[in-house]
């Protein structure tokens, strides 16, 4: 779904296993079109329905969105604090991502994402050392998020930026988070669920591929 990949992980959680609040979960995907309840009863719905299937037979839900990742940062600093408690502080430096829209903090020199991107190699190093566990892949995954929203926020706006414009990135990120779910189990179905706009099998203006046409030529569909 186009809306927070950082939100949507806590709700897959519900859908496949019962945890937390659906309302709540919800509401912080980061769009209003979702904050309704035909959508809560949606999600309530899949979780009828994985109630009592195996797992590897369970709806998942996936946000393909990076933007909007307040869930990314306070899973990136719980696990700082716990693991690297001197380095846990490097993290406030990305609140600004927990509420920053696409383009809203342009920056050539792209220092914010080279702060997420030494934030991931924390994470990572962390996962290197003391092998792969619940909470530290999580936090991995999160924090590779984090390096997404930050580009996305320093891009320029302008249709004329092409493939560096905030336009361009957005969707080839969200063509790429289809194309991992894809691609990790091909056996799998997978809908899609987005704005017409990225949907489509056409560009921005004249240049700019949307998700529909990157996916389109990645399958050949």
């Amino acid at each position: 779904m186009e809306a927070s990949q950082s939100a949507a992980r806590a709700l897959d959680a519900y859908v496949r296993y019962g945890t937390g609040d659906p309302i709540r979960l919800v509401a912080r995907l980061g769009f209003w079109t979702w904050r309704t309840r035909e959508m809560v009863d949606l999600v309530k719905w899949l979780r009828t329905h994985n109630r009592t299937l195996p797992e590897e037979r369970r709806i998942r839900f996936a946000g393909i969105d990076p933007q909007l990742c307040a869930d990314s940062i306070e899973a990136v600093s719980a696990l700082l604090r716990r693991t690297a408690p001197d380095q846990a502080g490097q993290v406030r430096a990305l609140d600004v991502l927990a509420r920053a829209r696409p383009a809203s903090l342009p920056d050539p020199d792209k220092a914010l994402v080279r702060r997420a991107e030494e934030i991931a190699r924390l994470v990572a190093d962390h996962v290197e050392r003391s092998g792969p566990g619940d909470d530290a892949d999580e936090a991995l995954q999160h924090a590779r998020i984090l390096v997404r929203a930050a580009d996305l926020v320093t891009r320029p706006f302008e249709a004329s930026a092409g493939e560096d414009g905030v336009l361009a990135a957005r969707d080839r990120y969200m063509a790429e988070a289809v194309a991992r779910l894809v691609d990790d189990d091909p056996q799998a179905r997978v809908m899609v669920w987005a704005h017409n706009g990225h949907i489509a099998k056409g560009t921005y203006g004249e240049r700019v591929p949307v998700l529909g046409s990157r996916l389109r030529e990645r399958y050949s569909s």
